[in-house]
């Protein structure tokens, strides 16, 4: 699962290119209790729940998972002693959204998504949220965003030394590769010892075909895959993201003719070998000098953000209040 503190890191730093999730406007029912106490401002259980709520919608998480919404609901509740941290900073730095530039962002944001004033306040309504929250609450996101652009993203420097390094380091990319597997697959109620046994059996399976054996063979006798019988396991050339990541992050590593560990997808284990490449030769440093420079940034800006975000916690009241506790039940839907 994705850690939602990477998805705080994009929602800061590109708040409008990526959009904003539905639930950062989400308002205060009258009856909400106060969770946590941050300087001057308050996080509600309201706020936590329905962010938690709406989080395991879109991971499609089942609420019977208890350790993972333990684990997404203290992310939701780091990210919102975050957003409280930075507003508080930026009504330090006094930094202002304008009316005329909330509604000129306001116009590109519905815009960016083909949206009508009309539309877009049918969109509001089906999520229960008032414009009048929406704008205070996409104000705020753009004033974090300009305490993020001015105390992080601008002291952040890359020389030309670091990003000629890196493209020394480049190597060749491969647009494409064709493999072959041989599938054995775990049924929804195996058990440890059940995956442990189908491991096995592709490990040996693989000492059979190290000892001189046909993979084509081998695949046609041992492979659950359904189309087995047709292409004896071969999967044809494939790009990166065509196929199961788990499965196309090993196969791009792997050298033509080398045969693969047991590899572990949610459909079950494959064994794989690489039959072929085709590969994009390296591009001259000039044409993708912008492409390294973000790449290097995607590395540095994060462990700024987060010693940023200590710095700021370091200096701040934050209160727990132990009164307030969030049980999320099936009721909810």
């Amino acid at each position: 699962m994705k850690s939602l503190v990477i998805i705080v890191y994009l929602t800061l730093v590109s708040t409008f290119s990526t959009g904003m999730h539905p639930t950062c406007f989400a308002e205060v029912l009258p009856y909400d209790s106060i969770k946590i106490f941050v300087n001057d401002a308050v996080i509600t259980a309201n706020e936590i729940e329905i962010r938690l709520f709406e989080e395991l919608k879109r991971q499609k998480i089942p609420l019977s998972n208890q350790e993972t919404i333990k684990k997404i609901r203290t992310e939701i509740t780091d990210l919102l002693i975050e957003e409280a941290l930075l507003n508080a900073r930026a009504d330090e730095m006094m930094i202002h959204v304008s009316d005329d530039v909330l509604e000129s962002q306001m116009d590109k944001f519905r815009s960016d998504r083909k949206l009508t004033k009309s539309d877009f306040e049918d969109l509001l309504d089906h999520q229960q949220i008032s414009l009048i929250a929406f704008k205070k609450n996409y104000a705020n996101q753009m004033r974090r965003n300009q305490v993020i652009s001015r105390e992080i993203r601008s002291r952040i420097q890359i020389s030309e030394e670091i990003l000629q390094k890196n493209y020394a380091q480049k190597e060749v990319t491969y647009l494409e590769v064709r493999a072959k597997h041989i599938f054995k697959k775990v049924p929804a109620n195996a058990t440890k010892a059940d995956k442990e046994k189908l491991r096995q059996q592709l490990i040996w399976i693989s000492d059979q075909i190290k000892g001189g054996e046909n993979f084509e063979t081998m695949a046609s006798k041992y492979s659950d895959d359904p189309s087995v019988k047709s292409n004896k396991g071969d999967l044809g050339y494939f790009k990166k993201d065509e196929i199961l990541k788990s499965v196309s992050d090993v196969a791009f590593g792997l050298a033509i003719d080398q045969l693969s560990k047991p590899v572990l997808s949610n459909l079950g284990y494959h064994l794989l070998i690489v039959t072929d490449k085709k590969k994009e030769e390296k591009k001259p440093f000039n044409d993708i000098k912008d492409q390294l420079y973000q790449e290097e940034y995607q590395k540095v800006f994060p462990e700024q953000f987060k010693n940023y975000i200590k710095k700021l916690k370091s200096r701040a009241i934050i209160k727990y209040n132990p009164k307030t506790t969030l049980h999320l039940s099936n009721e909810n839907g």
